[in-house]
C-alpha cells in the first residue's frame, strides 16, 4: 500500500520516496535530514493507514500538523484530535491522531495506560530531548517504551557534545543499537581529559556507518539533482483597503 502511495503521487523527490521507504522498514529510526527537505512528509507517508498515531511536538506547530501537514500529504488520516493543557495526555485510538507539546507531557509519576496495539509515536524536533535529566526528556523517554513504533525528527541530529547525540538516541530507544554502550561513545569521539573534566575529539572513521544503523541524513548538497534551483509560489490574499 504505501509503494502505490508513493509512486502515485508526482509531488515527491527521488530522495523522498527513499526515505519513506526506509521510514516505513522501521520499528524505531531517527530521521535526520537537513532542513527543508520534507522531514514531516516523509514521516506522515510512511505511516500505514488506520494506525493509531501519537505526534509530540513544540506548542508552535501543532496546528501546521493538524490543520496543513496531515490534510495535504495524508488525507485519509481525517481523525486528528489536538491536546490542550496538563493532564489532557491520552493514547489515540485506531485510525486516529492524536497530537501534543512537550510542556504538557504526563509526568513520571502519572498513571498512564497502555497503548493500543500498533501505536506509532512521532517525536518531532526530538533534539529538544538532549538533556537526560529533563522532565521533558523523561517524559519521551517513558512514553517511547510503551509504543510500538517510534520515529525522531530532527534538522540537527549531531548536537555540541557527544553525550547529547547519546541521549537523544536513548530517548528513542536506539543508542545501544548504534553504539552498544555508552562508555563505547568515549572511545568512537575520542574522549580526554583536561583542566575542565571531559573534552571531546574527532569521531572515529567508522561512527557514521554505526549511525546509518539508526539515522538517514541527507544534506541538501546531496540532494541537489533531485531539487529544482527555484521553486516559485503564488498566494493571493484579500485586499485590505
Amino acid at each position: 500500500a504505501i509503494d502505490a502511495r508513493v509512486d502515485a503521487d508526482p509531488r515527491l523527490f527521488k530522495f523522498q520516496r527513499e526515505g519513506i521507504r526506509w521510514l516505513a522498514r522501521q520499528d524505531r529510526a531517527l530521521l535526520g535530514d537537513e532542513m527543508g527537505l520534507g522531514k514531516t512528509m516523509q514521516t506522515l507517508m510512511s505511516l500505514p493507514a488506520g494506525a493509531p498515531v501519537l505526534v509530540i511536538c513544540p506548542a508552535s506547530v501543532k496546528l501546521t500538523w493538524a490543520l496543513k501537514e496531515i490534510p495535504l500529504w495524508r488525507p485519509d488520516l481525517d481523525n486528528v484530535t489536538v491536546l490542550k493543557g496538563r493532564g489532557s495526555f491520552r493514547w489515540p485510538a485506531a485510525g486516529e491522531v492524536v497530537i501534543i507539546n512537550y510542556d504538557i507531557l504526563p509526568a513520571a509519576k502519572e498513571e498512564i495506560p497502555d497503548p493500543a496495539p500498533g501505536t506509532v509515536m512521532v517525536c518531532d524536533e526530538i533534539h529538544n530531548c538532549k538533556g537526560g535529566r529533563t522532565r521533558r526528556t523523561k517524559a519521551v523517554t517513558r512514553l517511547a517504551k510503551m509504543a510500538d513504533r517510534v520515529f525522531g525528527l530532527t534538522g540537527t541530529p549531531l548536537l555540541n557534545r557527544p553525550p547529547e547525540l547519546w541521549q537523544l538516541l536513548d530517548t528513542l530507544g536506539l543508542a545501544d543499537r548504534a553504539f552498544g554502550h555508552f562508555g563505547r561513545v568515549y572511545y568512537l569521539f575520542q574522549a580526554y581529559k583536561s583542566g575542565y573534566g571531559t573534552d571531546w575529539g574527532a569521531p572515529r572513521s567508522e561512527v557514521p556507518e554505526l549511525l546509518k544503523r539508526v539515522m538517514l541524513r541527507r544534506a541538501r548538497a546531496e540532494v541537489m539533482p533531485d531539487l529544482p534551483p527555484k521553486m516559485h509560489k503564488t498566494i493571493l490574499v484579500n485586499d485590505l483597503k
